[in-house]
């Protein structure tokens, strides 16, 4: 079955070629003429793979073992569950929207031979053509999760934190174009992919930490701000929200979730900003009204002495404050550093400072 493209990613979109695109999946085993392995060595096989892919996994060591290696139907049968797994993960990883002709090529290699092999499920060995597909599909899996990454690095330009190693996942990416432009094996397209998919994974990892230490710089600035308004006492349920927000992100960036540590961090930065946006208005407008009230008091005291001088009262008169009465009272907290909450003040919080500091 030939396609006359290929695939190349590059520069975030991907570029069909004019070429000559062979998909081998199941060229030669397909032809439904053709001789197949034999139905004994088959069933070993499936019994093998079967026991390893689960170690440990009782129930899946015991169904393999329960596999009749003459029973070509469920040596058939075991081999489609591992094909259906496999395509499934390449949907699951969108590899029809990201590497949308291969995935269809593989998709009408499995359509055209359904019927056919419904048929005759009982009586015709179809492990190796299946064997051939399945990893057609898990290579897709490998490559379009890849392919995701690769997009996620060049969206938040982390490529600059490990040049290298994103050099390298190029030099695989292009690896792999070439092999599925020349025709290669699925064992070979697997490998490729999962070359890929690691050398991606270590940049976007690595870039994620660097612009995570750095949002939660920004996190606690924006934190210092909010205590410098004393929002800890005038609000002091929204500023501990905001202060759990760093706690989790800190969390989750000593863990190794570097990404949702990223996002807290930013989600705290924005909550505190507003925080101490909001603390500050009321605390202008409150300003504003003792200012207005210090004036009246001063207008109203040149009054009473201009009217002392000509008239002096000579006893207190009721709704006449005397002269050093306080008609509003400023806002003065006694000991508002107790309000604050130190978020490294943890074991998580000081994990967490410590990589941040790393990453600067």
């Amino acid at each position: 079955m030939l396609i006359e493209k290929d695939y190349n990613l590059y520069g975030g979109r991907i570029v069909k070629k004019s070429i000559i695109f062979c998909i081998s999946i199941l060229a030669l085993i397909f032809a439904s003429c053709k001789s197949t392995p034999a139905a004994d060595d088959t069933a070993e096989e499936v019994v093998q793979e079967q026991t390893v892919e689960a170690p440990g996994d009782a129930t899946a060591s015991e169904n393999a073992e329960k596999i009749n290696p003459n029973d070509i139907g469920a040596v058939n049968k075991a081999k489609l569950e591992k094909l259906e797994k496999a395509r499934k993960a390449a949907i699951d990883a969108n590899a029809p929207e990201l590497l949308p002709e291969p995935f269809e090529a593989a998709e009408k290699t499995y359509n055209d031979r359904k019927d056919y092999v419904s048929a005759h499920f009982e009586s015709e060995s179809f492990a190796e053509e299946i064997d051939a597909l399945t990893t057609r599909y898990q290579a897709l899996a490998e490559a379009a999760d890849a392919y995701a990454k690769k997009q996620r690095i060049e969206e938040l330009g982390l490529a600059q934190y490990d040049k290298a190693g994103y050099q390298k996942g190029e030099n695989a990416w292009n690896k792999l174009s070439d092999q599925y432009e020349k025709n290669a094996s699925g064992e070979e397209l697997l490998a490729s992919a999962k070359e890929v998919n690691d050398a991606y994974s270590k940049v976007l990892k690595a870039g994620l930490k660097s612009i995570a230490a750095k949002a939660r710089s920004a996190a606690a600035a924006a934190k210092k701000k909010a205590d410098s308004v004393y929002a800890g006492v005038s609000e002091k349920a929204i500023y501990k929200t905001c202060s759990d927000k760093i706690v989790k992100a800190d969390s989750a960036l000593v863990t190794g979730d570097p990404e949702k540590a990223y996002k807290g961090y930013k989600d705290a930065e924005a909550s505190f900003l507003t925080l101490y946006e909001s603390v500050s208005k009321k605390r202008a407008a409150a300003q504003a009204k003792i200012e207005e009230a210090k004036e009246a008091v001063a207008k109203a005291q040149n009054y009473a002495e201009e009217a002392d001088e000509k008239a002096p009262l000579a006893e207190p008169v009721d709704g006449i404050e005397s002269e050093d009465a306080t008609l509003l009272e400023e806002e003065v907290y006694s000991n508002p550093e107790d309000s604050v909450i130190d978020v490294d003040n943890t074991e998580v919080g000081k994990a967490a400072a410590v990589i941040e500091a790393e990453e600067k």
